[in-house]
């Protein structure tokens, strides 16, 4: 297995142009030059910052105080300043002007927010639809049945008939306190029994533990809790042990009040400290990936939940560098060299110049396919 101080010494390969960079760097070029003019700039930061969070469902207060929009509280945090037209979550660390806050609560790029915002009717744009508001009581029940689950999984498997999971889980190399520490755990057989001892099934159906005939979602796989910062459950990752007949290998939550699989990372609550003190987030693209790099003693790594890599992961991971650096080390393969030539045509420049996230491809070394394999020695050393 390679350890950390090998790691580091790959980590020095972050600097490396990839090949498509300078094709990125023209095409950015050319974008820039049809995006935005200053003028529309200028008149878009001009925008009522308040009236634009309140047509997004955001509840302000007679102090310019909200609960955050882009994570879960009682309290607010979530402070906007009208006469500078600028926002800040003292909870999460969200903050900017109203364009980037337009962009964040509507998924939309520069330009679409620059054009909604110089518009008087401010049209809605395409996220708009899918936004509502939710009662404060629906999150927390959906975070305590996600909690409740958490623990069942947790403890199955160290039950004794989870030994076929516990080997799983050795046989790719996770050593059983770092299995802990990120809380994973098996849906074995009798789950949702266990679940509905002490909450009703509905509060499970809502949260998309169990289906509606009651059946478990992630019967007989391993589970990966996706946390927050806070180390609240928002929803579950898993792997199936065994793949059977037209069964999916990799089977996420749906998507809740609480959960986004766009809006995610893996690991958050057990790397946050790591990234402020290296200055950096490790990004890779699985499980497994994270668990075989705290391992190895790189414990700023944090995983996407295999999709895309969004900006708001990527924003996400930057929030507790103090430099907001983000290394990007994706699988390997065709999938993730079109991810990353997407993210370098398409989404790092605007990200840069607008949130100021420095992001930096790293590429495996030969012969490594991804961060769990290249711990494992499948290249690099």
């Amino acid at each position: 297995m390679v350890r950390c101080s090998s790691l580091l010494v790959a980590l020095c390969l972050v600097d490396t142009v990839t090949p498509w960079a300078p094709h990125a760097a023209q095409r950015w070029a050319r974008h820039s030059a049809r995006s935005a003019n200053p003028q529309d700039v200028e008149t878009a930061r001009s925008a009522d910052i308040v009236a634009v969070a309140e047509s997004f469902g955001v509840d302000v207060n007679s102090r310019n105080k909200a609960c955050c929009p882009f994570h879960d509280e009682r309290t607010p945090s979530f402070t906007l300043n009208p006469d500078k037209g600028l926002y800040k979550c003292f909870g999460c660390g969200a903050g900017g002007d109203v364009i980037k806050l337009y962009r964040e609560l509507a998924n939309a790029t520069f330009a679409e927010a620059v054009e909604a915002l110089v518009k008087e009717d401010r049209p809605k744009t395409r996220r708009v639809a899918e936004v509502k508001e939710v009662d404060a009581s629906e999150r927390i029940q959906l975070k305590q049945a996600n909690a409740v689950a958490q623990e069942v999984y947790a403890e199955a498997l160290r039950h004794q008939t989870s030994g076929g999971a516990r080997q799983y889980l050795r046989k790719r190399g996770i050593n059983p306190k770092t299995a802990a520490a990120f809380g994973l755990g098996f849906a074995r057989p009798g789950t949702a029994r266990s679940l509905t001892k002490d909450m009703d099934k509905s509060a499970f159906v809502a949260a998309g533990v169990l289906y509606q005939d009651g059946r478990a979602r992630f019967g007989s796989k391993v589970t990966f809790p996706i946390r927050d910062a806070c180390g609240d459950t928002l929803g579950f990752g898993s792997r199936a042990l065994k793949i059977r007949k037209d069964e999916a290998k990799y089977v996420n939550s749906p998507a809740s009040a609480v959960f986004s699989k766009g809006s995610c990372l893996f690991g958050l609550d057990v790397a946050k400290d790591a990234i402020h003190a290296t200055d950096e987030a490790l990004l890779v693209e699985g499980y497994f990936d994270v668990l075989a790099l705290h391992d190895a003693g790189c414990a700023n790594a944090v995983g996407v939940l295999g999709v895309g890599v969004t900006p708001r992961q990527l924003e996400t991971a930057a929030r507790f560098s103090p430099s907001r650096r983000v290394v990007l080390a994706l699988d390997a393969d065709a999938a993730g060299d079109a991810a990353v030539r997407r993210l370098c045509d398409d989404v790092l420049p605007t990200l840069a110049d607008e949130s100021g996230v420095d992001v930096v491809v790293m590429r495996w070394p030969d012969g490594a396919k991804d961060a769990a394999d290249f711990v494992a020695g499948g290249g690099g050393g």
